[in-house]
């Protein structure tokens, strides 16, 4: 990857702060982010600033290297549907979204939405540093 000027990109880092949205457009960021990383040799950093929630964890753990400010707020919870009569005809899709985060945050999904502060995120395992 290079900038307009020619000059070749190294590093690239990405401030996340959002609510989050749609699971298969994270999914495509995320795999994007990774591709980035391993075909052109791209290091990526993530750091989450104000809250960084449901898809938006996603994306975020594409990062290489992965920071918080202090006060950040992270929050995982399943895929949902929320028309409850439609859930059968989505089943399949919900439960391909949740496998493919458990898998990226290497941690398991729960009924209840999971809410942690940066510290916790640490020893978790989904940042590698809390900034000051």
């Amino acid at each position: 990857m290079r900038l307009q000027t020619g000059k070749k990109i190294n590093r690239f880092d990405i401030y996340v702060n959002s609510a989050g949205g749609n699971s298969e457009e994270a999914f495509g960021i995320y795999d994007y982010l990774k591709e980035m990383q391993r075909k052109k040799k791209i290091k990526i950093r993530t750091i989450a600033i104000g809250r960084t929630e449901s898809a938006a964890l996603t994306v975020f753990m594409a990062g290489k290297e992965r920071f918080s400010y202090a006060h950040t707020l992270f929050m995982a919870h399943k895929a949902e549907i929320k028309d409850k009569k439609a859930i059968k005809d989505y089943e399949k899709k919900i439960n391909y979204c949740n496998n493919y985060c458990e898998k990226i945050y290497k941690f398991k999904l729960t009924e209840k939405p999971l809410i942690f502060n940066a510290k916790e995120a640490l020893k978790m395992g989904i940042i590698h540093k809390i900034i000051v």
